[in-house]
């Protein structure tokens, strides 16, 4: 996650030969040994979720949605999403909800509408605007056929809304 949270690849091709040798390196140790060698690894680490220095990254504090975050924004919701419904007193359902095949899966949606002129009062211009309305704290996860069905409806005019 420090890597994507950074934009930095994550694939098989960028990942595959560091992690043969975090393999070699790593097998057969005891428990107590593993620990140490993996702590020690996340501490010299160049990436963290703070950024990437080098690579001009921001790390976690500029997450947003896009075509490289999207799945990785997914997998970070959903968590959070049954988290909340079990606090909620729901049942667990964070089976389904990483389960991209289910029957009316869910789907990221943005807190706020793609409508600048509501809230142009709030932000400098509408770059600043799209860009808070993509932050990972902007988005939360809703079933598909609710999620299309409050179209660009405002919070206020939604089932949702606690008046």
């Amino acid at each position: 996650m420090r890597r994507v949270v950074n934009y930095i690849r994550v694939g098989y091709s960028a990942t595959n030969y560091a992690m043969w040798l975090l393999s070699k390196e790593i097998r057969q140790k005891p428990l107590a040994e593993l620990r140490l060698i993996l702590a020690e690894r996340l501490n010299k680490d160049d990436v963290d979720f703070e950024g990437h220095e080098a690579k001009g990254r921001e790390g976690i504090n500029d997450l947003r949605l896009n075509q490289f975050s999207k799945r990785y924004i997914y997998h970070l919701l959903a968590p959070m999403t049954a988290y909340i419904e079990v606090g909620a007193g729901r049942p667990d359902l964070f089976d389904k909800h990483v389960d991209r095949d289910s029957k009316n899966a869910l789907d990221i949606e943005h807190i706020w509408a793609d409508k600048y002129a509501p809230f142009k009062d709030q932000f400098d211009s509408q770059e600043e605007f799209q860009r808070w309305r993509n932050h990972i704290a902007g988005l939360l996860l809703l079933p598909a056929d609710v999620n299309r069905s409050y179209q660009d409806k405002s919070y206020v005019d939604t089932p949702l809304a606690i008046v």
